[in-house]
């Protein structure tokens, strides 16, 4: 393995991760991309959108026993999932679909409901518990503290701002979430329309302009929804790439086990309501707290 080259090209940790887990020596939990691995540098700041897709792609790489009894590993390119279309522009697209991440069903997965309370797990007891975690507690343990103390209020803001670990910029979002693809979507185009059903496209008013959406010119409707998808992936990011109310560092895929949620619930907004009959509208900012597990539901 040329980890000189590897070290010049700037891409050493992404291959060394990504020889671990094709290594097949990982449980479930470990094999999940990590967020501040995914997010940010050993420092501590943001990476930036081109750094951030290449650490979610895989790799080809051919690993092999040798003779002596050690590892033999021919590195290959970072995969580039692009579409036919952009493939033939030379760009790089990356489908997280079917990435690893944690979920019910793997061991030692950490169930986010209130089904009891896992006592050996430090992070599931700070979130359902928080008054019992010290005020010296640091990482995941503070992170689930803080969350559950803010969902205890029930506050929107509050429970927004414990769930945000960076400020990444519109901008920083819409060019991953351009590269990144749900399937045959990219995921800013994916998360446009996420937690609007068909019943609430109907109803679901633009707070900015007091306008049901489907009243809107064509492509006032077309920024509405670009905005949206861009916001929801700027959200995802700013997260982590967590799940609401999880203190965990495991990046989720806002896919089939996750859902953008409404902290508020649709039905009582002045979308459904009328104004005069309600305070909030749905859409906006602090209601929509980010992508929650399927399995939790926060109305």
């Amino acid at each position: 393995m040329a980890v000189d080259a590897l070290s010049e090209a700037g891409t050493y940790n992404e291959t060394l991760r990504n020889i671990v887990d094709q290594m097949d020596i990982l449980g479930p939990r470990a094999k999940a991309k990590d967020s501040h691995f995914t997010f940010q540098t050993l420092e501590g700041e943001k990476r930036t959108p081109e750094e951030i897709v290449r650490r979610l792609q895989p790799q080809e790489l051919n690993i092999q026993q040798s003779a002596d009894g050690g590892v033999m590993v021919d590195v290959g390119d970072f995969v580039n999932s692009a579409r036919p279309a952009a493939k033939k522009r030379g760009e790089t697209e990356v489908d997280i679909k079917d990435m690893i991440r944690p979920n019910k069903t793997m061991p030692g997965w950490s169930p986010q409901t209130m089904g009891g309370i896992n006592n050996t797990d430090a992070v599931h007891r700070a979130r359902f518990l928080p008054e019992t975690v010290p005020a010296e507690a640091t990482g995941n343990v503070a992170r689930a503290r803080n969350i559950g103390m803010a969902e205890a209020s029930g506050d929107l803001q509050q429970i927004y701002d414990a769930n945000t670990m960076y400020n990444f910029s519109y901008e920083d979002a819409e060019a991953v979430g351009d590269k990144l693809l749900i399937g045959n979507t990219t995921l800013n185009n994916f998360l446009a329309q996420k937690g609007l059903p068909n019943e609430r496209l109907e109803l679901v008013v633009d707070p900015s302009s007091g306008k049901r959406v489907k009243e809107l010119a064509p492509a006032e409707q077309k920024a509405y929804f670009r905005n949206r998808g861009v916001e929801g992936t700027r959200r995802w990011m700013n997260m982590g790439g967590r799940s609401v109310g999880d203190g965990n560092s495991e990046v989720h895929v806002p896919g089939f086990h996750a859902q953008m949620e409404h902290q508020n619930p649709f039905s009582g907004s002045i979308d459904a309501l009328g104004t005069g009959k309600s305070d909030y509208y749905s859409d906006t900012e602090y209601n929509k707290a980010g992508s929650l597990e399927r399995y939790e539901n926060a109305e």
